[in-house]
């Protein structure tokens, strides 16, 4: 009787410990997080995670996007579409963001790697490049 119980528990630590490992590694990066900055114009990221790979997607500012929308304005001003020269200054940059996809895995629980940058979690926040993210 005491090797039957014996054998039951050994059998409960050997599954618990099973269950415990099936965790994924880098679980922590999912969710969305936004850039702690002064600027007015923050970047956000989500990430995802299904079939093994995390999903990366950074919605940022983008100066191409910011460039280009003036020059379509100028453009439109020049072709007398509208009758106010647009100034830069005052062109709303908040529509000119642009949504960034990448794919990463994770090296354990605090490091995604990714095809020339990696994402870090340190005390709580993500590290990406030199900015850093808090999660929602």
């Amino acid at each position: 009787m005491k090797i039957k119980n014996a054998l039951t528990i050994f059998l409960s630590l050997i599954t618990l410990c099973c269950l415990n490992g099936c965790k994924e590694k880098g679980e922590g990066f999912v969710g969305s997080w936004d850039q702690l900055t002064s600027s007015n114009l923050p970047s956000e990221i989500k990430i995802s995670y299904s079939d093994g790979v995390f999903h990366i997607d950074r919605n940022a500012f983008d100066k191409v996007v910011a460039n280009e929308k003036y020059s379509q304005a100028f453009t439109d001003y020049m072709m007398g579409k509208i009758k106010i020269r647009p100034d830069r200054s005052k062109v709303d940059s908040k529509d000119s963001y642009r949504v960034t996809h990448y794919e990463a895995t994770a090296l354990n629980d605090n490091v995604l790697q990714s095809d020339g940058f990696s994402l870090r979690i340190e005390n709580g926040k993500l590290k990406y490049k030199d900015e850093i993210y808090v999660k929602k």
